[in-house]
């Protein structure tokens, strides 16, 4: 018998013998406490599935935590060899910037004063030098060559040059 069934049946007991209540009392009060133990009971029960259904939603919250947890710790993990990867492109490419800066140092270091030779006969020999002492020069190498030869051009655009320094200085 269900609880509920159990109280039904105590109070048509009650209600029966509450005519003869001298002789029943004793048996009264002690139906009474069975009847407060049953629904006791009965509610702890009822507390006991609420307290479980609450500990349920709990645990799949925490699961759900977890998880998101778990992929931020991952996303983190990535971020971070994301960062070491381009950290280590920023440092070799400034070692190319900072080798090409170094030859472009010496090249205008080593630029002859004398018109005998042109600039890019010059540039040509000097990146050939540079290339047999081990530099990789080669790309420069090849743009200075597909330049047009024209061993006037350096003459008139060192004189332009000079001409629209003293132009603009006047104004």
């Amino acid at each position: 018998e269900s609880p509920d069934d159990q109280i039904a049946e105590i109070n048509l007991i009650m209600e029966q013998v509450s005519s003869h209540y001298s002789l029943i009392a004793p048996v009264l009060i002690r139906l009474k406490t069975c009847y407060n133990e049953i629904y006791s009971v009965k509610s702890t029960k009822e507390d006991n599935n609420e307290d479980a259904i609450k500990i349920a939603e709990l645990n799949e919250k925490v699961k759900f935590l977890n998880r998101k947890n778990n992929l931020l710790k991952e996303n983190e993990v990535n971020l971070n060899h994301s960062l070491c990867h381009l950290q280590t492109q920023i440092h070799t490419r400034e070692a190319l910037i900072n080798e090409k800066t170094a030859l472009i140092v010496s090249v205008l270091q080593e630029i002859p004063v004398s018109q005998d030779v042109s600039r890019k006969e010059f540039m040509v020999d000097w990146l050939n030098q540079k290339i047999k002492s081990g530099f990789d020069c080669s790309k420069e190498l090849e743009l200075l060559l597909n330049l047009p030869v024209n061993e006037n051009n350096d003459k008139e655009a060192s004189k332009n040059a000079i001409k629209e320094n003293s132009g603009a200085q006047e104004h």
